[in-house]
């Protein structure tokens, strides 16, 4: 049976390509005109095929006569949330009428290779539409973050998805006013794109192309890597952050300390950041004057620093820009490749010029002594507290975290100084730090850790203390790298490594400290209020002034729990911007993310050895998929974010990376190499 247009969503027999074609078309969008062939009719033709076809185009010159048509499969396997298919099976394009039943059969055949059931097959015959363009979308990037991802270019759709043109690409957020592209790929298309997500609600693949200056869908379905739950939280950040014109949010140091602070260590953390707080008072005795601007912000439960407030706070004549890219060469991650954030710092205004200089001379001359620093630390831990007081702890735990500040700002600069010294080296700076060769105790102390209760300055963590010791191990190749530098390199890095060392266990022992007095605090709140009420962890959702000042409601804690709860389900980005950066980082395009070691390989060599092994490849065809039993990763010269390929490769975990190969001209087949999305390197070991 011939299924027309008003029939296909109301039949069981045709599955989700052809129904979601239709939704498109009946919410008002111009698509190709089509017919479904349903499983029944597919049956048939394989059963008498002569027979059959001969009526099927006696029908199609009666009621669907084209120039042309494009043949495309119809299974119940593709197009599902879970699982796309993409481009695995025969499609043909421009197809005349004499030769719809020899394009009929390539594609049963070749069905017949991925589907044992032919009723699971039926088969969209659609009016062809030459292209002057042709492109891609994802609403959303298919790497679970929320800007759409555009590829186009001047030529036909089936050329674009199969991988073998390079096309050209937009990466945006989908509410911004983008004023910059191309004719092609412009805002009216852009808006459509936007309308078709919200007409599913749900992240979109949408295949379109240009004829006669009309856009035409050709496909749309889900998005398979990003779940409901990842679209909830990328609709909120829109919801959210869209409306503020410029913002640039970042989780950091701060965060670590307390990832989703309940009222209590919020009331805490403000606390320390406040004027004539710990913090305040470490700068003023460096003679640095902080403007005291409040640059902590929750994002569902989450913490984050505004890191224009945070700069402002002690350099107010800055501000962060957005550079400008070489829209070619960029990676399309943010989220994964925290590495570089696309933005540099400039000149906001000259009316706080000297306040900023100033500030920034005195930092840049402070020094320390790290015995001292040490010393001070040792009477803090060693002292036993006893007090049964809130205000008390309180003021115990603000005072004594001037010391913890003091250890981690002199940390993180030896830290950078290590960094920068070794930046061109082979050997990290996270290898250079767990050598044992240079690992420094620092003295047992005189500290009762019973008293110890959790971990962190977050008063609702709950997991059992630890201290921590770690098992540094010498990895041979490491300690071959570092053995194979020149002495006179050795000599010079070593001082600062074994800075680095010192202050990182200098900074584990403030952690001590932050556990020793939280845990006062919190010993105290959850007594007092033991006997009183339902759930004493409730006393965990009041604010510090409520509390000091014994102004509490149960019942107000109750509901804000029940808030906080509700939220605590998501994981957001570490980096929120307002406007989408393009970025290159070592001319390495990450389509999807991951971390391997292993062998590099050609097509032509990939069954030499029984090795695990990363495959090197010119472009990302879909016919790629037949390795994925034997391949750890896919290296591409050439990449396209949306193309079949590098959707099957995502949907089965399978990362993906680009590189210009220019730039690893070292690098070459049956060399042992590492990839590392993380830190955004590609290493011959």
């Amino acid at each position: 049976m011939i299924i027309h247009s008003s029939e296909i969503l109301w039949n069981d027999n045709i599955w989700n390509k052809a129904k979601n074609l239709q939704i498109i078309k009946n919410a008002g969008f111009n698509t190709p005109n089509f017919i479904v062939l349903d499983w029944k009719v597919v049956s048939n033709i394989e059963i008498n095929f002569m027979g059959n076809i001969e009526k099927l185009i006696n029908i199609i010159k009666k009621d669907f006569i084209y120039n042309s048509y494009a043949i495309r499969s119809c299974a119940l396997c593709e197009d599902l949330n879970e699982s796309s298919m993409a481009g695995q099976f025969y499609s043909q394009i421009n197809v005349k009428l004499d030769d719809i039943g020899c394009a009929i059969k390539k594609l049963i055949e070749n069905a017949k290779t991925k589907i044992i059931d032919l009723n699971k097959l039926s088969i969209i015959i659609q009016e062809y539409t030459p292209c002057s363009a042709s492109g891609v979308c994802f609403t959303r990037n298919p790497n679970w973050n929320r800007e759409m991802v555009v590829e186009y270019y001047n030529w036909e759709w089936e050329e674009l998805v199969s991988g073998k043109i390079i096309p050209k690409k937009e990466f945006f957020y989908s509410w911004e006013n983008n004023s910059n592209l191309d004719k092609i790929c412009d805002e009216k298309i852009i808006n459509r794109f936007r309308n078709i997500e919200a007409l599913f609600k749900f992240p979109m693949d949408i295949e379109w192309c240009i004829n006669d200056n009309k856009i035409y869908f050709l496909q749309a379905r889900n998005i398979t890597t990003i779940s409901k739950e990842k679209y909830r939280e990328i609709l909120f950040l829109e919801n959210e952050l869209s409306k503020n014109p410029k913002y640039y949010y970042e989780k950091n140091e701060v965060s670590e300390v307390s990832p989703r602070p309940v009222n209590l260590t919020y009331s805490l953390l403000k606390k320390i950041y406040s004027k004539n707080g710990p913090i305040d008072n470490f700068y003023k005795k460096r003679g640095i004057i902080l403007k005291n601007i409040d640059f902590l912000k929750i994002i569902w439960n989450e913490l984050y620093v505004d890191k224009q407030k945070e700069l402002k706070n002690i350099f107010p004549c800055l501000w962060y820009y957005k550079k400008t890219w070489n829209n070619t060469t960029f990676s399309p991650f943010q989220r994964e490749n925290p590495q570089d954030s696309g933005l540099t710092i400039t000149f906001d205004t000259f009316s706080w010029f000297y306040y900023s200089l100033k500030n920034f001379l005195y930092l840049f001359l402070v020094k320390y002594n790290k015995e001292k620093l040490f010393k001070s630390l040792k009477e803090k831990l060693e002292h036993n507290i006893y007090t049964n007081n809130i205000n008390s702890s309180i003021n115990i735990f603000l005072t004594d975290y001037e010391i913890i500040y003091e250890i981690n700002f002199f940390a993180l600069k030896a830290f950078k100084k290590l960094e920068n010294v070794i930046k061109k080296e082979k050997i990290s700076f996270s290898q250079i730090m767990n050598l044992d060769i240079f690992e420094q105790k620092i003295n047992d102390l005189n500290i009762d850790f019973s008293s110890f209760i959790w971990n962190s300055l977050d008063i609702l963590d709950e997991n059992d203390f630890y201290r921590n010791k770690p098992i540094k191990k010498n990895n041979d190749e490491v300690l071959k790298t570092w053995e194979s530098l020149p002495k006179w390199k050795k000599n010079f890095f070593s001082p600062y490594i074994r800075e680095a060392i010192y202050m990182q266990n200098l900074r584990e022992l403030g952690r001590y400290l932050t556990v020793k007095n939280i845990s006062l605090i919190r010993e105290i709140v959850l007594n007092i209020w033991e006997e009183a009420w339902i759930d004493n962890k409730n006393i965990y959702f009041t604010e510090l002034e409520e509390l000091t000042k014994w102004n509490i409601n149960e019942n107000l804690l109750i509901k804000r729990r029940q808030e906080y709860c509700k939220f605590n389900k998501f994981n957001l980005p570490n980096r929120l911007l307002n406007k989408y950066i393009y970025n290159s980082k070592n001319n390495i395009v990450w389509i999807s993310s991951g971390v391997v070691k292993w062998i590099l390989v050609s097509e032509n060599t990939i069954n030499a050895k029984n090795w695990k092994k990363i495959l090197l490849v010119n472009i990302l065809s879909p016919e790629l998929v037949k390795y994925f039993g034997e391949i750890e990763w896919i290296v591409s010269i050439n990449w396209w974010i949306l193309s079949h390929l590098s959707i099957l490769a995502r949907e089965k975990w399978i990362p993906v990376v680009s590189w210009f190969n220019e730039n690893y001209l070292d690098i070459k087949l049956w060399d042992n190499i590492q990839i590392d999305w993380s830190i955004g390197k590609i290493i011959k070991l």
